[in-house]
């Protein structure tokens, strides 16, 4: 399981309020953020984030959703029991479903050591995480955030928090401009931004490309 975080976001909230005023009437309009609500146990949302990557976020919901009946409880044993072709027919192409049970078999085996990862530094953690095959620094990211409830994580690399920073902010917009802004508090930043978008845009085009891995 994920370790409760020692933060709340109630403390990022008071920050963001005062360091963006454009952070600031997304907190009064969204109200109190709910990303705790996201967040999951490291191997679970290493899982999350391999399904997501490079296709839209309905799509991806789509597939979890099947791979959820498969693996119910999203744990390396589970996933040691599916093949890659019952991987394939719920919707994942043949490298995802290799990565994904690459990283059970480490996972299960303690080649992959999740549960000790979470003592280790972000860069740490995103490190080791990116020397597996599969996984590349938006995947780490969003372990990171989700599975270990890290607060200022900033992935300039996905598709969703680009195109809400650049609506809410202007078209020349970089994101990592703002990580002084937000930091260190830029998860619930994030949080902010995809929820944003997601009201306004409940139904993202089906061939609207997602993250990169």
């Amino acid at each position: 399981m994920s370790a409760a975080p020692s933060w709340n976001t109630k403390q990022a909230e008071q920050h963001l309020r005062h360091t963006d005023d454009i952070m600031a009437e997304l907190i009064e309009r969204h109200g109190p953020c709910r990303l705790h609500e996201r967040c999951g146990p490291p191997f679970e949302q290493l899982v999350v984030a391999i399904i997501n990557q490079l296709i839209s976020r309905q799509a991806a919901r789509a597939i979890e959703a099947r791979v959820r009946k498969l693996a119910p409880d999203f744990t390396p044993a589970a996933f040691t029991r599916i093949t890659a072709d019952q991987l394939r027919d719920a919707g994942l192409s043949r490298s995802k479903a290799g990565y994904i049970l690459d990283t059970a078999r480490m996972a299960r085996s303690g080649e992959l050591d999740l549960q000790a990862l979470a003592q280790f530094s972000d860069t740490d953690i995103i490190k080791k995480l990116t020397a597996i095959r599969g996984i590349g620094p938006w995947t780490a990211q969003m372990v990171l955030l989700f599975g270990y409830r890290r607060p200022n994580v900033l992935a300039p690399g996905d598709a969703g928090l680009r195109r809400a920073a650049q609506i809410l902010y202007g078209e020349d917009i970089q994101l990592m401009d703002m990580h002084p802004v937000w930091s260190p508090w830029c998860s619930v930043a994030s949080w902010y931004l995809w929820h944003t978008l997601h009201q306004r845009d409940r139904q993202p085009p089906a061939d609207d490309p997602g993250p990169a891995p």
